[in-house]
């Protein structure tokens, strides 16, 4: 079998699927912020704001203005200007935006300092060819040494080589296990980057929710769920971080491989198991530190997790499911041959045994029921047989 190229394909899909997200709604958010810039910077608008204002002074005016009163107004005013000095132009607007990024820009540079590099493409593509150049290169370094042992007796390694050929074709189960976990990351990555477009488009329709005071805690739902999205991008980089920093760690090369085979693998299927538990574990923290639990923001981490564990779900559903249809049918099966048993005892009059089933003590009443009804019917039939003779 023939080596397919692996390097690079990853990265570039991924890169490509970034740039079409962005490219989509990047237009998008420039449409929606056009409308709403022409709904505040109107006659109308301006119009709104002096009554709201006329009105406030008018109500105040009888009573009286307290320190209450002009706090809350002071408020509501730097509140106003703050959304029309955001609204007066689209690379204002982008920069209020990208403020609520800093969390993720953070920790992304942190993770970045780690591997060596914060794109989540290239870390994905680069976990993903590891344990797959591995074995080619494995598979060929023992090529190499089989084609100098002509025979079996030549060499007193053969064997042993021999043994390691054949176990390393195991490492395959590595390359679909990771193979997995990087479909899932990845699914993770577009689909938050999207989201996170998604959700930025709504700010100039959400903005001037901050003016009225008994909705502003939309906005800042809002705006909890916006950053708890943007946390999901650097933080499923976490579980290749994890991979690349243990494969190091285990020296992962194709000598080592051919040679410790068997640890090899275990200690991969050890990282595995762990950039899953962590892939599981995101959502969990994300709501710990933002307070996001139980709203929209963890939609992109449960469809990976039910990708992820739907098929293992599936298998164990099934099997139990078939598991107990075998059994009803079984014990249904059971139920029917004491019930035919107690029937035939019962038409041959034979004793039930004291710990009979209820199965064969109901079909040994029928049994004796027919019995006795067919030996009644032959005498009275023998009696007015005899009376007419």
């Amino acid at each position: 079998m023939d080596k397919v190229q692996s390097a690079g394909i990853i990265q570039n899909v991924y890169n490509t699927l970034i740039q079409v997200s962005a490219q989509v709604t990047g237009k998008m958010d420039a449409s929606i912020f056009s409308a709403m810039q022409s709904i505040f910077f109107n006659s109308l608008a301006f119009s709104l704001v002096g009554i709201i204002l006329v009105f406030w002074l008018f109500n105040h005016m009888k009573a009286g203005f307290s320190r209450d009163d002009l706090f809350k107004g002071g408020v509501w005013l730097i509140y106003l200007c703050c959304i029309y000095a955001i609204m007066t132009s689209f690379s204002a607007y982008s920069e209020f935006k990208s403020l609520f990024l800093i969390p993720q820009h953070i920790m992304k540079a942190c993770i970045g300092s780690f591997a060596g590099t914060s794109d989540a493409g290239a870390m994905l593509d680069r976990t993903f060819s590891e344990v797959y150049d591995v074995y080619w290169a494995a598979q060929a370094y023992g090529a190499d040494i089989f084609a100098d042992q002509n025979w079996i007796f030549d060499d007193p390694d053969f064997l042993q080589n021999a043994v390691a050929y054949i176990a390393i074709g195991v490492w395959w189960i590595t390359i679909g296990f990771y193979l997995l976990i990087i479909i899932g990351i990845f699914i993770m990555q577009i689909a938050s980057n999207f989201a996170l477009s998604i959700f930025g488009c709504l700010a100039p329709m959400l903005i001037w929710l901050l003016l009225i005071p008994q909705t502003r805690g939309y906005f800042f739902s809002w705006l909890k769920n916006y950053i708890a999205i943007s946390f999901y991008i650097p933080m499923t980089m976490l579980p290749l971080l994890l991979i690349n920093k243990g494969q190091n760690y285990m020296d992962l090369t194709y000598i080592t491989l051919w040679e410790n085979t068997l640890s090899q693998f275990s200690m991969s299927m050890v990282l595995g198991i762990l950039a899953i538990y962590l892939l599981f574990k995101i959502p969990e923290w994300i709501n710990i530190i933002l307070g996001t639990q139980e709203s929209g923001a963890g939609f992109t981490a449960q469809a990976t997790q039910s990708m992820m564990t739907g098929a293992t779900q599936g298998i164990v559903t099934g099997a139990s499911m078939g598991a107990n249809t075998v059994l009803k049918g079984a014990k249904t099966g059971l139920n029917s041959a004491r019930f035919t048993k107690g029937v035939y005892d019962g038409l041959k009059g034979n004793a039930m045994p004291l710990n009979s089933s209820d199965s064969r003590k109901k079909g040994a009443n029928i049994g004796t029921g027919v019995r006795g009804l067919a030996s009644n019917g032959f005498n009275i039939v023998s009696s007015f047989y005899n009376g007419r003779k």
